[in-house]
Parts: structure tokens; sequence; C-alpha cells
């Protein structure tokens, strides 16, 4: 009988980390189709502007889908496929994700101010500052990521 019941505590606990990955992996496939509807609104809003710019171009606004695309998508697509197969790969904790998300935003909106300040001819530092931000958000996004276990991850403990 004592080994039954821990045969039914050891699924239960297979069951509730298999509903806690299920979520993860949900959150990852929707952070896979933002990233590249945000990949194609960057590419729609260059193609919109390149028509009335009159030439006036930036490299900045030109490559502008290429961070979301990049940072975004092929990572997020990467996880999709792999988290195909049951626990081959290990997921990102929620604030992994946060963080590089943020960074992810914050380098697209700098290139974005970056493109922006270069066509009118101006500059200003607090884009630089948005930049430098958005790559320390990425750095601390993949640190939580190497060191951080994900709730599908972490140990319960048993009563015995």
């Amino acid at each position: 009988m004592d080994t039954s019941l821990k045969d039914i505590y050891a699924q239960k606990k297979n069951m509730i980390n298999s509903k806690e990955r299920s979520k993860i992996e949900h959150t990852i496939r929707q952070d896979f189709i933002i990233t590249l509807v945000g990949t194609g609104i960057c590419l729609l809003f260059f193609l919109i502007y390149d028509q009335f710019s009159h030439n006036v171009r930036s490299m900045y606004m030109t490559y502008l889908f290429l961070w979301p695309l990049i940072l975004g998508a092929f990572p997020y697509g990467i996880l999709t496929f792999l988290t195909r197969r049951p626990n081959s790969i290990r997921l990102p904790c929620n604030e992994s994700r946060l963080f590089y998300n943020l960074g992810l935003e914050s380098l697209t909106m700098s290139s974005l101010l970056r493109g922006i300040f270069e066509i009118a001819g101006t500059a200003s530092i607090f884009q630089t500052y948005l930049m430098y931000g958005g790559i320390v958000l990425l750095i601390i996004g993949i640190m939580f990521y190497a060191f951080l276990p994900s709730k599908s991850e972490i140990p319960t403990k048993s009563t015995t």
C-alpha cells in the first residue's frame, strides 16, 4: 500500500509539472507569433516610410525589422519547434522571458529613434541609453534562462 501512495504522489507531481510545462510552451508559441507580427510591422513601417521619404534613408530605419526577426522570432521559433518533443529542452522562466522581451523592444525602439534622428539631422544621448539598456536587459534575460529554473523544473519536496 505504501508503494502505491508513492506512485500516486509521483504521478500527481508529474501532472503538475506537465501542466506548468504546457503553459510555458504556450507562452513561447505566443512570443514567437508576437515577434513575427512585430517583424512584419517594422518591415511595413519601413516600406511605407520608403514610399514617402524622397530617397532620404537611414540604415537603422531600413534594417529595423532585423532586431525582432533575429533576436525574437528565430530564438522563439527554435524553442517552439524543439519543445514539440517532450522534455527535450529546458524552458525559460517568466522572468527570463520578461527581461529578454523588454531588451528586444528597447533595441527595436532605439533603432527606430536613431533612424528618425539621423533623417532629421539631429542626435540624442537618450537613444544611446535606450540601446545600452536594451543590451543589459537582453543579457539579464539570457542569464536568468541559464541559471534560473522554470516552474516546471523546480523540484517539490516529497513527504515520506
